[in-house]
């Protein structure tokens, strides 16, 4: 097929070039008659794109610069050309398309960024100002002040973008009104197929009681600049593959996600960014196992855990919802704060039953002792505490988890682990132990996955009680 393809290509190239027209024009013929079936031109761009993009478009662009000679614009007459070509290439496009937006009812700010949008040159401009040169009808002067004009009104883009309408004004138009702030928000980045379900599940047993869930659906596709091609523009969001079984699984229970997907240059910057703009109480995100390395907690999700100023958390998914069986080893508030009041929410919506590990290290003071510094904390029904006094607390957690529990919930912290990264060692071992989910909390900074209940009014330690 691609040799047919290019076979093809060349002779239409010839054919125009034969005829008197530039060979360019041929090829852009036959490129406007190639079949447009999304499998075809995906196959196609698969196979050609990276040749052309990370090969022959840079020797393209050398090419046009070698013949793009600045010693060519001298004196002020000159340099007063190229300045008011560039002021008609802006108020050709810039103007134009400004004054038509804002004829069609846009306000001045929005119309000046979709013109500012509209007045980059790009490539084909290059390639045009090439065969001009090439056929004569423009000379090597004009040729380099065109390109110093495509060049100027690109790199002007981002900048003036920026200053005509900044990013804290999209913010701030996405802001929420009063109904929907009284609405637990939820951001669902899913990046399988199979974890889009569970993860909804999740989301539901998380959801504070009292408030009502609005949920999200993300997906994000890792695109480099070579693959832009290869989107689906045609597809919405709600039609995306990877989000489907998740919103089958909504639509069965008659509940409204919201589907959101997209290509992304940095993923876990653009979860961030979402979580911000929608105005997010939780991430809660889904797991596989990574190409490369263990941890469960690395790449994309230890981003998005040390960088995110909202609750976190992570699903590890073995036994699928409902849960009935939960175990949260606890060590202190500061560290597993958040993970015992995950645990209660869930609790509450699933009637599931609790057991607090709490482990007395060796230089705490006996367990018969430290248990009196829990008997002040009222524990609701279906939630125990179970004591464990001089154990090592990573080994007693693993050994208590293979006990057949639905779901562990622990705390992301520096506490339970040795590395020095804040996401360690217990979640590896917790997750290899045992065959039970686990949902790693990492509630935001300076707070304890929102509104504590009493339960996490636990003592911060038993020493010295």
């Amino acid at each position: 097929m691609v040799a047919g393809v290019l076979l093809l290509m060349l002779a239409s190239a010839w054919t125009t070039e034969w005829l008197g027209i530039h060979a360019l024009f041929g090829a852009f013929a036959w490129g406007a008659v190639m079949p447009k079936e999304r499998g075809f031109v995906h196959s196609l761009s698969e196979k050609l794109e990276d040749v052309t993009v990370v090969f022959l478009l840079p020797l393209f662009f050398a090419f046009t610069g070698l013949r793009t000679s600045i010693g060519l614009i001298s004196g002020g007459e000159m340099w007063f050309y190229t300045a008011l070509i560039l002021l008609v290439a802006v108020a050709g496009k810039f103007g134009g398309s400004a004054i038509a937006a804002r004829a069609t009812g846009l306000s001045w700010r929005e119309a000046g960024a979709l013109g500012i949008l509209m007045n980059t040159r790009g490539l084909m401009e290059l390639v045009i100002l090439t065969i001009g040169l090439e056929l004569g009808v423009i000379s090597p002067a004009l040729f380099t002040m065109m390109v110093l004009m495509a060049l100027v009104t690109t790199f002007l883009t981002t900048p003036v973008l920026e200053w005509i309408y900044p990013a804290r004004r999209l913010q701030d138009a996405s802001a929420v009104d009063e109904a929907e702030a009284r609405d637990y928000t939820v951001l669902l980045p899913v990046s399988l197929p199979s974890s889009g379900p569970g993860l909804l599940e999740a989301a539901l047993a998380l959801v504070p009681e009292g408030r009502e869930p609005r949920i999200y659906a993300l997906h994000l596709e890792r695109t480099s600049e070579q693959s832009l091609t290869r989107v689906e523009h045609d597809r919405l969001p709600g039609q995306n593959d990877v989000l489907q079984p998740l919103l089958a699984h909504a639509q069965a229970r008659a509940l409204e996600v919201r589907p959101l997907a997209f290509t992304s240059h940095d993923i876990s910057h653009d979860i961030l960014d979402v979580a911000r703009v929608k105005h997010a109480d939780l991430v809660l995100m889904g797991w596989h196992k990574p190409i490369v390395g263990r941890s469960i907690l690395g790449g994309t999700v230890s981003d998005v855990l040390g960088a995110a100023d909202i609750d976190v958390a992570v699903l590890v998914e073995r036994q699928p919802a409902p849960w009935r069986r939960i175990l949260v080893p606890f060590r202190d508030v500061v560290s597993d704060g958040g993970a015992l009041e995950a645990a209660r929410r869930i609790a509450a919506a699933t009637t599931a039953e609790v057991t607090i590990l709490h482990v007395v290290t060796p230089e705490s003071a006996s367990g018969a002792t430290a248990s009196s510094g829990w008997e002040a904390v009222p524990f609701p029904e279906g939630i125990h505490l179970k004591l464990i006094p001089d154990a090592p607390a990573l080994e007693a957690a693993v050994h208590e988890a293979a006990k057949g529990y639905d779901l562990i919930v622990v705390g992301a912290s520096t506490a339970w682990g040795t590395l020095p990264t804040p996401f360690g060692q217990r979640h590896e071992a917790l997750a290899r132990a045992s065959s039970a989910s686990l949902l790693v909390v990492r509630p935001a900074h300076g707070r304890l996955f929102g509104p504590l209940s009493e339960v996490t009014a636990a003592p911060e330690s038993t020493a010295g009680v």
